[in-house]
Formats: structure tokens, sequence, C-alpha cells
């Protein structure tokens, strides 16, 4: 018996809320015959609510089209098995043995054959031996999982073949003789009319004769009714189904990776979900003026009361999706040809969608004013769950989109204010420090309507002034490095960005009177990632072309004059940085031959792996960078927090030899009391023959102007939540004639007050010789705040943020979290190995690390 699309579409609503039986309470399949016929061959399920009725009966059915005959063997899967075991292991037997569904379709293959052996033998399949069970083993012998398009193909197919059973079992109960009489008995017992009907007509006949007639006809008006309404109930549903899958598919395409493709290929899908959304509007609009009347239905009573609301709300969303993709269109449509695209062209287009995106966020602050107007308590769980799942995550979203698009013009000197001007600062990472790296050049790029106007470098060490008062500086960089005021090359002694960013700026003024729209600081990595998008290049004075793979050998060895020959006149150490950004912005602001798509995820990558560091001055913009941590700043977040924090202080380039491994390891066996115990691992792998002098040492051959194999001086930092008391450590002790005063220490690590709101710094300074290695470990008492343990103590949730050091790759970390004994871990971090109430996580910092995990005391 075939069956239409929506009654399919209908069956995977009902299935995909199976394990949630009270959001199918409200459904109209609750009301089928085959519903029915299960209660009245099970009484017991009376007792349940109707989203259980529907799953227990829909469970019957399903146990009924299990083929008759076991799987056979051959090349191919048992088709009508794989249809029924995919079904059984998503759906039916999890939900039957009160188990968690499987998250996916992969993970569902994993459980078919013991999905098919719960049907076929039931609370027997425990005891069966291996030979027993084999009979009936589907997927048990494949090594590999099936392809995602077979899974999906068994799925659809299941529930087909699942809804034409519904659709026969209908067919047969409605055919039966006493199939109308049984169902007008039941419509009238659910309405509450009749309880007795022998005992009400005996006593209606003798009282009032008249009722004999009267009765008849309510109870025939009720039905009238009842089946109009319903009539219109199925025909909003009937319309409400293709905009769900219109928007479950928009959907997808936004949590898939950012590509102007998918971008692209959300048009057709918009506009047909206006089509949709217009249908089931006017369907609904007649009979909106009922729902303040109908607050008292059970369940939906708040969704009809509310339905004009939610109508608005997404309506308004719906327009301004559709107008902001209007105005992103031309953008999308040059940047999907790759050829007539660039910066200034870029800020034409977006000038002109002005104008619809104005359009779009009006609409867009409406919906959330509607949005922030509704109140979720009194809507039923499955309209409460869609708009907190599906509507709510998108809202940061779409407003962020808009605030983007309005304020890239400003950004790229295009608004009636005039040109912007944004510091560049290069840092570099062989000389490790807080921000990203030793500052080795200070410039300036000056950009109108999309086209730089001007571009400057200047050597750090070139832009004092003293002529001015320079603040003190560090008591570190004085102690450790002889340099009692801060000057600009190490201004950004300080981890949070906001701060260094600030002294640069003030700092640079000392040399340059104008003012700056922001700060932009980058690494060596960051033009890797760059000509990784860009490709080839071609830089004055080099004699081949610089890419990805040789441009960090080309800045190092382009510090130091040519070999054998005479100093070329007007030569700098800095001067290739000029002469390599310049030919890289060339490249990009004439849109030379350039996958926009590629260039636009090297400067994301370089975001979120903190290889560039934005500081920028418009409130919009600043505020969407400060939002995803592109600013560098430290803040704390609720729960563990952790940084390490390294800082060159040896006059050289070592950093580019030196590796770090990090461990981090938290006994939270006693509640009240957390600590963990921190280990960071330092191996320098530069020549062991260049002996521990900080300044005026021995440097080999070729490093005179580059110094990589040296000692490596290090000034640690690591930060922890406000409240951390330090139990333990094992400091180095440095000799005094290691260091440049001739001023070592003796091992202490310093208790910092570096004023950073809600953490506590602690630091130590370290040298590890060529050729060695050092391990620093640090026990700490962890204040309680770290962990939310529910009231009845039974369960404990521990969140950690590792936050990455800019100029950093990867380093390897390894984090070990202990819950009490008998604690069951509940939920952790992808990857993560579980054993009783011990965690293991091995990842490493390419980017921040977000870790949260959940327990259970028995």
């Amino acid at each position: 018996m075939s069956t239409t699309h929506s009654e399919a579409e209908n069956l995977k609503n009902i299935l995909e809320n199976i394990h949630h039986p009270e959001l199918l309470d409200g459904h109209l399949w609750a009301s089928r015959l085959f519903v029915k016929d299960a209660l009245s061959t099970n009484p017991q399920l009376r007792k349940e609510s109707p989203g259980q009725q529907l799953s227990a009966a829909l469970g019957e059915l399903f146990s009924k089209t299990m083929p008759s005959t076991p799987p056979r063997r051959g090349k191919r899967l048992d088709t009508h098995w794989g249809e029924f075991g995919i079904l059984a292991a998503l759906y039916f037997a999890p939900s039957q043995q009160g188990l968690p569904p499987p998250n996916s379709l992969r993970e569902a293959w994993g459980r078919i054959d013991q999905a098919i052996s719960f049907y076929v033998y039931g609370s027997q399949a425990d005891c069966l031996s291996e030979q027993e069970l084999e009979s009936y083993r589907l997927v048990g012998h494949e090594v590999e999982v099936a392809p995602t398009s077979t899974l999906s193909d068994w799925h659809r197919k299941g529930i087909q073949r699942l809804a034409e059973a519904v659709a026969a079992r209908e067919k047969y109960l409605a055919d039966l003789p006493e199939g109308n009489s049984r169902l007008e008995r039941s419509v009238i017992d659910s309405a509450g009319l009749v309880q007795d009907r022998q005992a009400h007509e005996s006593t209606t006949s003798k009282s009032f004769p008249y009722k004999k007639v009267f009765l008849p006809v309510l109870i025939c008006l009720l039905l009238i009714a009842l089946a109009l309404g319903g009539y219109k109930v199925w025909k909003i549903y009937g319309f409400a189904l293709p905009l769900r899958e219109d928007l479950s598919q928009l959907q997808e395409l936004g949590s898939s990776a950012p590509r102007s493709e998918s971008i692209t290929e959300a048009g057709p899908l918009l506009a047909k979900s206006r089509q949709d959304f217009d249908l089931l509007s006017n369907e609904v609009e007649p009979v909106l003026w009922l729902g303040p009347w109908l607050r008292w239905v059970p369940v939906y009573g708040g969704d009809l009361a509310s339905s004009r609301q939610i109508l608005n709300l997404a309506d308004l969303l719906l327009q301004s999706t559709e107008r902001t993709y209007a105005a992103a269109q031309p953008v999308l449509t040059a940047l999907n040809r790759d050829t007539d695209l660039n910066p200034s062209r870029m800020v034409l287009l977006l000038n002109q969608a002005q104008p619809q995106l104005s359009e779009a966020r009006q609409s867009f602050d409406q919906a959330r004013q509607l949005r922030a107007a509704l109140k979720l308590d009194g809507l039923s769980p499955l309209t409460r769950s869609v708009i907190e799942q599906h509507v709510d995550p998108w809202l940061p979203v779409l407003d962020e989109g808009l605030k983007i698009g309005m304020a890239l013009p400003h950004f790229l000197g295009a608004a009636s204010d005039g040109p912007k001007t944004y510091l560049l600062v290069a840092q570099n990472e062989d000389e490790l420090r807080p921000t990203g790296g030793f500052i080795t050049a200070v410039g300036t790029v000056v950009i109108q309507n999309g086209q730089v106007l001007r571009l400057t470098f200047a050597d750090s060490g070139d832009l004092d002034n003293w002529d001015r008062p320079y603040p003190l500086a560090p008591w570190q960089l004085e102690q450790y490095m002889n340099s009692p005021v801060l000057i600009l090359r190490d201004a950004n002694w300080f981890p949070d960005f906001p701060t260094s960013a600030l002294y640069v700026e003030s700092l640079y003024a000392y040399r340059n009177s104008h003012s700056v729209d922001g700060v932009i600081a980058f690494d060596q990595h960051m033009l890797v990632l760059v000509l990784e998008a860009l490709g080839p290049i071609n830089v004055e004075g080099a004699y081949n072309p610089i890419d990805a793979g040789n441009v960090i050998t080309y800045m190092r060895s382009a510090k130091s004059p040519p070999d054998g020959q005479p100093v070329p006149e007007g030569w700098s150490r800095k001067g290739f940085i000029d002469k390599i950004t310049g030919a890289m912005l060339q490249k990009i602001f004439q849109g030379q031959a350039i996958s926009w798509q590629e260039l636009g995820s090297a400067f994301f990558r370089g975001l979120n792996q903190d290889h560039l560091l934005l500081q920028l001055d418009d409130p919009t913009l600043a505020d969407v960078i400060a939002r995803h941590g592109w600013n560098g700043a430290i803040r704390p977040e609720d729960g563990d927090y952790l940084m390490v924090v390294d800082a060159n202080v040896g006059f050289n380039k070592t950093n580019a030899v030196v590796q770090a491994r990090l461990s981090y390891d938290v006994d939270l066996t006693d509640p009240a009391h957390p600590v963990s115990t921190l280990t960071v691992a330092h191996q320098n792998n530069a020549s062991d023959e260049v002996p521990c002098l900080q300044w005026g040492g021995q440097r080999l051959v070729g490093q005179e102007n580059y110094p990589l194999d040296a000692c490596y001086w290090n000034y640690m930092r690591v930060y922890a939540p406000s409240g951390t008391q330090l139990l333990n450590a094992t400091p180095q002790k440095v000799p005094d004639e290691w260091m440049v005063l001739n001023h070592g220490v003796d091992g202490p690590v310093d208790v910092l007050e570096e004023e950073i709101e809600g953490l506590q710094a602690f630091g130590t300074l370290m040298v590890v010789p060529g050729g060695g290695s050092l391990m620093t470990s640090f026990q700490f008492g962890l204040p309680a705040e770290v962990l939310h343990i529910s009231p009845d103590g039974k369960q404990i949730n521990y969140s950690l943020k590792i936050k990455k050091q800019p100029g950093t790759l990867a380093i390897p970390i390894t984090i070990r979290v202990h819950f009490p004994n008998g604690a069951a871990i509940t939920s952790a971090f992808p990857g993560a190995v579980i054993e009783g109430n011990d965690l293991l996580i091995e990842t490493d910092l390419r980017t921040d690390l977000d870790l949260e995990v959940d327990s259970l005391l028995k």
C-alpha cells in the first residue's frame, strides 16, 4: 500500500521525538485507529500520556515488520534487515530498553546486531551463545562502517516501509464492521460527554423527554465541529511540514564550514521558505484571533495564545535573512568568480548594499524585541525546544553578520570620516614574547576606499625618542635584561593584548604625532598562512619568488647584509618587512588571480590560532572581535583557567629551536579542596657548544646577526583563577655568571600582582642550556569555585579554559582529571579516554581549549 510523502515525513518527525514522548502528546497520530487498537489490547497503556501511547503502539507495529527469515548471506548485506535494523538501533530498541539513543547513523551501525537480537530473542539474547546469535548477525563481520549513502538509504526506505505498515493497519481497522461505532464512542468518551450511556438515557427519558432528540443532535454537532477543527489543524500541519524541512536544510547549510557555495545554495531555499511560510501564514491568519481565548487548552494553550507573536517573529526573521542575502548576493557572485574582485570593488558593492542591510537591521531589531518579550514558560515543550535550539542560537549569528556588513566600509576607509590608519606590529616568535614575539618592526598602513594609500615600516629600535619620559619597565625586564624603562620593542610584555596595544600605540606616538584607528599585530606564521592562499610573490632583492615554504628562511637571512659584499647604501636589517608586506598587500588589493575563499580561510585560521591579533577603535567591529577572542584579551571564565606564557629574555632567537610540552593534572577527589599539578617541559635543541652567557657571549659562525644556537633564557608566567594558592614548585637555580647583571636567582616562584581581574599570576626565571631540557612543576590549591556541584551533591561539573600563547604553533598537552571514587563521568571532551572516575586527554594548543566534564556520584 503506497503512502504519501507527508505521511512518511510525519512518521520521521514522530521517530525523531520517540525518546521524548512528552513532545508527542499533541500529535495528530495519537488519536489514530492503530493507537486505539493498542489501547484496547493493552488497557495498562490508558494510564500513560498520549505521546507514550503513540510511541508504544508504533513500537508494537514496528516489531511486526521484522523479516520472517534470518538475514541472507552474500556479498551485499540484506537490505530488508538493514532497513529494519537501522530503525531498531536508532529509535525503538533504545526507547524500549531505556538506553541513550545513538547520535548518528554511523553510531547506530554498531548497534544494529544488538538491536536485532533484542527483537528476535528478547531478554534471552544475553544468555545465548555466539553460535546461536550468529544466524541473525547482520553487520558483525563487516570490517568498515557502511557508506553514509547506504545508511541514509536504509533509513529512508525503513521509514517508508513502516509508514506503509501503519497505513495498511489503519485501513484494516477502519474496514472492520464495528470500527465506526468504536471510534464514535472513543470521541464521545474523550470529550467527557457520556459516562454511562444507558443510565443517562434512562434518566433523561423520564425527566426531559425532548432530550431524546436533543442529545443525538448535540453529539452530531460536536462530531462535526471536531471533524472541521481536525481538518483545519491537519491542513495547517501539512503546510508546516515543508517549512520545517526548508529550515532544517538551511540550518544544515549554516552549520557547515563557511563556503560561498553554501551561502549561494541558501538562496533558493530562502525563496522556498518564504513561499511555504506565506502558505502557512494565509492558512493560519483567519483563526489567529482565537489564540488568546484558547490558553486553557492542555499542553498547547500557550502556543495558541502566543501564535500571533510567534508568527510575526518568524516573518521578521525571514525578512531580515532575505534582505541580508539580497544585499550580499553581488559580493558572493564576485567571490565565486574569483576574477574581478578586489577590496576596492568590494567596498563599492558593500556601499551599494547598505540600504538593504539597513532594512534587514530594522527587521532584525524588531524580531529581537519580539523574542525578548516572548515568554517560553507557557509554551509547549516542542515549541519551546524549537525556539531554544533552532532560533536563539542563530540570533547572534545574524546580528553579527549585519554588524560586519555595515561596518566593513568604515574599516576599509570608505566612510564619510575619511581614510583609516592602522598601526602594524610585526612580531618575531623566534624570540617569543607574551603577545606573539619580539616587536621587530612597527609600521602604518593608510586605506581609503579599499585602496592602500601608504605603507611604511621601521625598525622598532629606530623609533625611540629619548627626549620623552618613558614609563618604568616591569621589574623582570630591569632585573633580568638591564632595561629600566619600557621602550617600544618591549611594549608587548603584557599577555593581555589590549594592554600591550595601548603601550605600543602610546610609545609609537613618541616619534609620530598622528593618531591611528587600531593596532594589528601579526607573527611570522601569519605570513605563512597568507602565502599558502596567495601563492608565490616577487619581493624586491630576493633571487627567487617567496612562498609559504621559504618565507621564514628568507626573513631570517634578510637580517644580515649580503655575504662578502659591501653593505648597500640605505640597507636596513628590517627593510625586508616593507618589501614583503608591500608585495603581499599589492597582490591582495589588486586582486591578482587569487582565491578569496582561501585567503579568507587563512585570515580566520590566523585569528583563531592567535597569529593575528586585532584591536580596533570601531566599537561595532571591536565588539565582534572581542566576542570571538580575536583581540587577544586575557579574561577569566567561569571555572578553572590556565595559561602558560614564555618570554625570551636572552637577547637571541632560540625559540626557533626550543620545544615545549605541558601536562596538567587535576585532582577533584575532594571536591571541597581541588588541587592541580602543572608540569612544563622545555627542550632546547640548540648546539651544546655555546656557553650560557646572556650578553656578549659566543655566537656560531653565520649567526652573528641572528643567533639561533644559544641557551634559552625564559621568564615563564602561569595564570590561574583568583584565589589559587601555590602549594609546591620546582623552580630552577640560575647561577650569577649566566646573567647580564651577574645576579642569578635562587629558584623562587614569584607571586605576581598583575591586576588582571579574576586571575592570579605566578612567575619564575629559567635557563635551558643548548642540547638540554628542563622540567618545571607547580602544585596549586584551586578555589572550590572551579567546580559546580548540584544542591544534593550528586552532580559535579568541571570546566577548564586553557588559553594559548600567541606566537606558538601547537604545543602538546596532556590533561588528567580525577573525580571522587565512585563517580561516573557522564559527558566529556571529544576524544577523551575515560577509565572509571579518571579522564585523560591528549591534544595540543593549536587554538584555545575549552573543556567541560560532568560526573554523577553514585
